[in-house]
């Protein structure tokens, strides 16, 4: 992670949800990019097209996932070095906040095509597999 920007980040968060995705096939692809960060919560750049995300928030509209929302934990896990491993398992329970005054919809949600790059070098695919890019 040397080689990664960090952000700090001090938003209050206001509502809480979980998510929960499984990969049932090898092909499968949780499909959110986000930011390491040192504050609380890991902001979400992205949420690719065709990913589990995506699907969550079409069958999940009032807890969909969404640029600038937070991943404040991932199967309990909390520190971003802590979230990176536990998302390259098949199945997460993922911890989403959003902050305060931010009021988004599934209509705000960064949909990306099947892939695209979100234009974010130090976003990160949560995939977290051993080949994960910068």
């Amino acid at each position: 992670f040397d080689d990664i920007p960090v952000k700090a980040w001090s938003l209050e968060v206001g509502r809480k949800w979980e998510v929960f995705l499984r990969k049932d096939d090898t092909d499968d692809q949780f499909g959110i990019s986000w930011e390491m960060s040192l504050g609380r919560g890991c902001p979400v750049v992205s949420v690719r097209e065709g990913g589990l995300c995506h699907s969550w928030n079409q069958q999940n509209p009032e807890q969909a996932v969404a640029e600038g929302d937070l991943i404040l934990s991932v199967n309990g896990a909390e520190e971003p070095e802590q979230i990176k491993v536990q998302l390259s398992g098949s199945s997460v329970a993922i911890l989403i906040g959003r902050p305060d005054g931010h009021d988004h919809t599934l209509a705000d949600a960064i949909l990306l095509p099947p892939g695209s790059d979100p234009g974010f070098e130090q976003a990160l695919e949560v995939e977290a597999s051993a080949q994960m890019e910068s």
